[in-house]
């Protein structure tokens, strides 16, 4: 009965806010591509609309029903940096949509938390372990798992090479239950380089396994001129338009002329 209610919810009526911010809306369910990622500045809400993002996957991916009531788990990733990074910046946002989600609807979809290992399981069966890999030795661990989806955040500035961090993650996504084996990527740009130059490769050759969203700092309604314009005094006019526009840049040239409130894909 409560998965035919959540399955019926009218989830940017939860989610959505005081204002619409597409970019935000497109890359959390707008696309059921294998391969994600969101390219954007700083103050553009990757992150806030990760967790999104990996709560919209972990309902799309449940566990499958036993006899007594107990489920075969599904299980999937939050990856960060570091596992500080996961508690201080990733987990808050996550928890925070569980609370939202159960204020809209009245429907916990928490089942339980185990700080000992570190996940959480939701009433449907789907189970999400909070992993670090943004060093080799975190990252060496995370080829045991086996997931039905994942992920990640800021992956181009992490100490690691963004692509083995992506490859290592992907070759995870095998779980037998997982019903949409996505794995979805927030960062800022930092170069053409690692993912980023792997996205854009695959994009222009039409994969149609992959999907990207941009976003400026000027798309995101919920932060104001101050903000913007203490990024821009702040930066370099070069790293502002990398911080601040999103933009993808070469040693002395970028890819792509943006334009203000324009994405890319």
């Amino acid at each position: 009965e409560e998965a035919a209610r959540i399955a019926r919810v009218d989830w940017w009526s939860i989610f959505g806010g005081e204002h619409e911010y597409t970019a935000q809306r497109e890359f959390v369910n707008g696309s059921d591509r294998l391969h994600q990622i969101w390219l954007g500045g700083r103050g553009t809400g990757k992150t806030w609309g990760l967790m999104l993002k990996a709560l919209w996957l972990a309902l799309r991916n449940p566990g499958e029903p036993r006899p007594g009531g107990s489920y075969r788990l599904c299980e999937g990733a939050m990856f960060g940096r570091t596992a500080r990074e996961i508690d201080h910046k990733l987990a808050p946002y996550f928890e925070e949509h569980l609370r939202t989600f159960q204020d809209a609807t009245g429907i916990n979809l928490l089942a339980w938390y185990s700080g000992k290992f570190d996940c959480y399981t939701l009433i449907n069966g789907a189970r999400i372990y909070k992993l670090s890999y943004g060093r080799a030795d975190a990252l060496k661990k995370d080829r045991g798992y086996t997931l039905g989806w994942a992920v990640m955040d800021e992956v181009e500035h992490a100490e690691v090479n963004s692509r083995d961090a992506f490859e290592i993650v992907l070759a995870t996504l095998r779980h037998p239950l997982a019903k949409e084996a996505t794995l979805a990527v927030a960062t800022s740009p930092n170069g053409l380089r690692g993912v980023t130059a792997h996205f854009l490769k695959k994009l222009r050759a039409g994969d149609p396994n992959y999907y990207a969203q941009t976003a400026t700092v000027y798309d995101n309604p919920y932060v104001d001129d101050v903000f913007r314009e203490r990024l821009k005094s702040g930066c370099s006019p070069r790293m502002w338009r990398q911080e601040g526009l999103g933009e993808i840049l070469r040693p002395v040239e970028a890819i792509y002329d943006f334009e203000e409130g324009k994405h890319l894909i």
